[in-house]
């Protein structure tokens, strides 16, 4: 009897023994990647963490935009935070770019920006380059036109046209026109009739000096 139970047991302790050796052979490998880790001070490369308040607040880009389609003369990427010409074939997608929507409208939101006068119009810019970018048909256009203002120009205008002078009433121009003709005339003629009398009196005087023997 004893020697049976003394075999059970050491029939488990082989097992156990043998368990736990294969456990760390299977472990060896993760020890030595992680010390070499350790060792090189290499790690996983971790994604940037974007923050709304380390955009560039002032740097919009520029765009031609004169009729204001878009997001008038400033690049609706750059308003959001994203650069147009870095992105290359990866653009940012609309989870991106609502992404940064969200936040930076937080930061920049009128209730939190009380005393800043320029917080409204940057808010009003934000909401415009998001409404932009994420219709696929108004940022396809958006992106076909970047770099063709020729397009543009046929499509939309350039603007030049529309600012020459500013509306103004026809019939107050018309009734200007007539007052200042007939003030014209009227100082065309009393010249001229001023003009006949001093002749006429020069001659009446000049008659009267001869008859009395001038």
């Amino acid at each position: 009897m004893t020697s049976t139970r003394k075999s059970t047991t050491s029939g488990v302790l082989f097992w156990m023994t043998a368990a736990a050796a294969v456990i760390l052979v299977q472990m060896l490998p993760m020890a030595v990647v992680a010390a070499e880790d350790a060792g090189t001070g290499t790690s996983k490369p971790t994604k940037p963490v974007w923050d709304a308040k380390e955009h560039l607040q002032d740097d919009w880009g520029s765009y031609y935009d004169p009729q204001n389609v878009f997001c008038g003369k400033y690049d609706c990427y750059k308003i959001l935070g994203f650069d147009y010409e870095s992105f290359g074939s990866q653009p940012p997608s609309t989870s991106n770019i609502t992404k940064r929507y969200r936040g930076l409208s937080r930061e920049w939101h009128p209730d939190k920006n009380k005393g800043n006068k320029d917080a409204k119009e940057k808010f009003v810019k934000l909401a415009r380059a998001y409404e932009v970018l994420t219709d696929k048909k108004i940022r396809k256009e958006y992106d076909a036109l970047r770099y063709d203002q020729e397009t543009y120009m046929h499509k939309y205008g350039t603007g030049v046209l529309w600012q020459y002078a500013p509306k103004s009433d026809t019939t107050a121009i018309v009734v200007f026109l007539l007052v200042l003709g007939s003030i014209f005339t009227w100082y065309a003629q009393k010249s001229k009739w001023q003009t006949i009398a001093d002749k006429l009196v020069q001659a009446a005087v000049e008659d009267w000096g001869q008859r009395d023997g001038g």
